[in-house]
């Protein structure tokens, strides 16, 4: 099965276990969740967990609806402790923009440390960063999708 989330779970995994060592991964709760609507997707949370050695949690989400509604209450309550949060390929399921208030919502809640990468068509990617107009945007040369910040200066 063809699973996007996990592979950019895993991308990040790898980017950060490259960038920061082998000890980037501490004891404890997981510190890696994946979020789908469809509870089909919780053994590949479980999958993945198992390639890069460490706990990786699923929960229910729903972009179609905002951060506050009752389907996205995992979510809600971690988005204030999230350093990076990956959006891979899904807000483009959800049709005319309907994904729009739980992006902007989930922006609000997160950290001001926190990155947002969009991996998703091009017209979705833009979309996201014209809506977060309080984000600098950036691309990497090589890697598909949109990286969000909040400016520190």
């Amino acid at each position: 099965r063809n699973d996007p989330a996990g592979c950019c779970l895993l991308g990040y995994s790898i980017f950060e276990r490259l960038a920061f060592g082998p000890g980037a991964a501490g004891p404890g709760e997981p510190r890696l969740f994946l979020a789908d609507y469809a509870p089909g997707w919780a053994p590949c949370a479980a999958a993945v967990g198992d390639v890069v050695g460490e706990s990786v949690r699923f929960m229910p989400c729903d972009l179609a609806r905002p951060l506050d509604a009752p389907e996205n209450a995992d979510v809600r309550q971690l988005a204030g402790t999230l350093d990076v949060v990956l959006v891979s390929r899904t807000l483009s399921e959800v049709p005319e923009s309907g994904w729009a208030p739980f992006v902007d919502s989930l922006w609000a809640a997160l950290p001001p440390s926190a990155l947002l990468f969009v991996k998703d068509t091009d017209d979705v990617e833009a979309e996201v960063v014209r809506r977060l107009d309080s984000a600098d945007a950036f691309r990497v040369l090589g890697v598909r999708g949109a990286f969000l910040y909040r400016d520190a200066g």
